[in-house]
Parts: C-alpha cells; sequence; structure tokens
C-alpha cells in the first residue's frame, strides 16, 4: 500500500500515509524506515517539502501505466 501511495503521489507525508492505511505514524515510520533500509525507496529533499522516490525501475509508475 505504502507503494501505492508514493507512487500516485510522491509528497505523501506520514500522517496521510497513517490514515490511509489505518495504523499509527510510528508504525508508517517503521515500514518506511525498513523500505529504505532495504534500498526500496528514498527521501529526497527535507522533511517539510521533501517527495518520495520508489528506487525499483520495474515498480515505480506502475499504477500509471495499467
Amino acid at each position: 500500500m505504502i507503494y501505492k501511495m508514493i507512487s500516485s503521489n510522491p509528497g505523501i507525508t506520514i500522517a496521510e500515509m497513517a490514515v490511509n492505511i489505518g495504523v499509527s505514524d510510528r508504525q508508517v515510520r517503521k515500514y518506511l524506515k525498513r523500505m529504505t533500509d532495504m534500498k526500496f525507496i528514498v527521501r529526497e529533499g527535507g522533511r517539510k517539502n521533501g517527495t518520495w522516490r520508489i528506487i525499483d525501475g520495474d515498480y515505480e509508475d506502475f499504477f500509471e501505466r495499467i
């Protein structure tokens, strides 16, 4: 679900992700940390005005292509 949200809106916040998934902000942070450690996603820019980017080329823009 996080991949889908980032793909459709790279500027999505952790709070928005938490509401969409139905979990706490802290849990979303854990998921994002795990995904960045595994080199699936990366945060570009600062905390306030930054965006998320999916590193996996096969997955990037997947939902826009179908």
